[in-house]
């Protein structure tokens, strides 16, 4: 196969810090399979990522962090809690009514 094009170096570097949208890192991946040079340029940047966390100098957290972060989540509403149950006479009239007339 022959490759005209290669991706740029904001793809690539985006790719390598995961921030690309899924489809875009599929298309990204994808390329990458079956080019050397878009390959070696990922490697370079990947050990230029690593070279640089290296040299982090890490610093103490105080131990209740771990809790003071979860007790602010638990406190975030929840975008997939289920709406209130209906009463049980309500839920069974509004069944019926979704059952299409075929189906009964």
């Amino acid at each position: 196969m022959n490759i005209n094009h290669h991706l740029d170096e904001a793809t690539l570097l985006s790719y390598v810090a995961g921030s690309l949208s899924q489809g875009m890192a599929l298309v990204v991946a994808t390329h990458l399979s079956v080019c050397e040079h878009c390959r070696s340029r990922v490697a370079e940047i990947e050990s230029i990522g690593g070279a640089l966390l290296e040299q982090i100098t890490s610093t103490e957290i105080d131990e209740s962090a771990l809790e003071h972060v979860l007790g602010q989540l638990d406190d975030l509403p929840n975008e997939f809690d289920t709406p209130a149950i209906p009463s049980s006479s309500k839920k069974k009239a509004d069944i019926d009514s979704c059952i299409p007339t075929l189906l009964r």
